[in-house]
C-alpha cells in the first residue's frame, strides 16, 4: 500500500474576517491577497467540479488550470467522470490535477516544487481533513499526495471564494461545466441488444405480476405461486427445474382439451415422485400441455 500524504488545509482567506457572505468586491480583494501571499516559485492549481442532471441522466465533470513552476503558460485539464454529487466532482478535479502534476514530476518533464491548489469547495477540504471513508477520491488525493512527498513536493489546499472574479478559478469552473455539457451531448443511446433485454425483462415482470393477480388457474397457483420467470424463455437445463418448467408452461399455454380420453394427468416433480393434478372437470385437467418447443413438457404424462 502506498504511503499517504496529508496536505496542509486552509479553509479561510488571509483575512479571516472575510467569508462567503462578504461583498463580492471584498471577497475578490481578499482572495487576491491570499493568492499573492504564496511564494512565486510554487506550482499553482485551480480546480472545480460540476454536476448536472438531464432527463434522469446524471453527469459530472471536472476542470483544472495548472501553472507549473517557472512556466508562464497554464495547462487546462478537463473531463467527465462517474461521480454523482458536487462533492465527489470537486474531489475528482483535485485528484486529476494533482495526479497529472505527479506524473509530470515523475517523468522529469516538470520540476519538483511545492503545490498550492485553490478550490471553492469547503466540503471537499473538510472531507479530506476528517478522512471521510465514504468519499473514495479522498484516499486517492492522499495517495497522490504521498507520491509527491517522495519527490519533496508539499501540497497546500487553499479555499478561495467562487464567482468573485478570480480569473483562473472561473476558467476551471467553465472547463468543468463544458465537460458536463459535452458528456450529456455525447451520451450514447441504448444499443438494440440493451433495448431488447430491457423489453424482455419488463414483459416477464408484467406476466409474473398478472399471474399473481389473475382469477384464473388458481389451483395451479396454489401449487406454485412464484415460478422462476426465466423458465418462460429459457431451455430446461436440469432435472431440478422440471417442476417449475412445467408449471410455467401450464400457466402461459392453457386451453381446453377435447374431453374424450382425458380424465387426469400426472406431474412428475423433481424428486421423481408423481403427483396427480386434477381430474374430470378441474381447471388443471383442461390445460393443454404443450412445451415451448412444441413437445410436451418433461415430467408430465397422462395418469395411468
Amino acid at each position: 500500500m502506498e504511503a499517504l500524504g496529508m496536505p496542509t488545509i486552509r479553509k479561510s482567506l488571509l483575512d479571516p474576517v472575510v467569508t462567503k457572505q462578504s461583498p463580492t468586491t471584498r471577497l475578490l480583494q481578499a482572495a487576491r491577497e491570499t493568492i499573492a501571499s504564496y511564494p512565486a516559485g510554487v506550482t499553482t492549481i485551480y480546480t472545480d467540479g460540476s454536476v448536472r442532471t438531464l432527463e434522469g441522466t446524471v453527469k459530472a465533470g471536472y476542470g483544472a488550470v495548472v501553472r507549473l513552476s517557472g512556466n508562464p503558460e497554464s495547462d487546462e485539464l478537463s473531463g467527465s467522470c462517474q461521480q454523482k454529487s458536487s462533492l465527489e466532482a470537486e474531489l475528482e478535479a483535485m485528484f486529476q490535477a494533482l495526479d497529472w502534476v505527479a506524473t509530470m514530476v515523475r517523468n522529469g518533464t516538470a520540476s519538483a516544487h511545492d503545490i498550492v491548489l485553490f478550490t471553492d469547495s469547503v466540503a471537499a477540504l473538510e472531507a479530506i481533513e476528517r478522512l471521510d471513508e465514504g468519499a473514495r477520491r479522498v484516499w486517492d488525493v492522499l495517495t497522490v499526495g504521498g507520491r509527491l512527498l517522495r519527490f519533496g513536493v508539499n501540497v497546500t489546499l487553499q479555499w478561495v471564494p467562487a464567482h468573485c472574479g478570480v480569473v483562473s478559478h472561473d476558467l476551471a469552473d467553465q472547463l468543468a461545466k463544458t465537460a458536463v455539457a459535452t458528456a450529456l451531448e455525447n451520451d450514447e443511446p441504448y444499443s438494440y441488444e440493451s433495448v431488447r433485454s430491457l423489453v424482455n425483462q419488463r414483459m416477464l415482470t408484467l406476466w409474473h405480476d398478472s399471474w399473481d393477480s389473475s382469477d384464473k388457474g388458481r389451483e395451479l397457483y396454489r401449487a406454485m405461486r412464484r415460478p422462476d420467470r426465466r423458465d418462460a424463455c429459457q431451455e430446461r437445463k436440469s432435472e431440478a427445474r422440471r417442476r417449475s418448467d412445467t408449471v410455467v408452461v401450464l400457466t402461459i399455454n392453457y386451453a381446453t382439451w377435447p374431453s374424450a380420453g382425458v380424465a387426469s394427468m400426472t406431474l412428475r416433480a423433481a424428486s421423481g415422485k408423481p403427483k396427480v393434478l386434477g381430474s374430470g372437470g378441474s381447471m388443471v385437467a383442461k390445460l393443454k400441455l404443450k412445451g415451448i418447443d412444441g413437445r410436451a413438457p418433461p415430467g408430465v404424462e397422462p395418469a395411468a
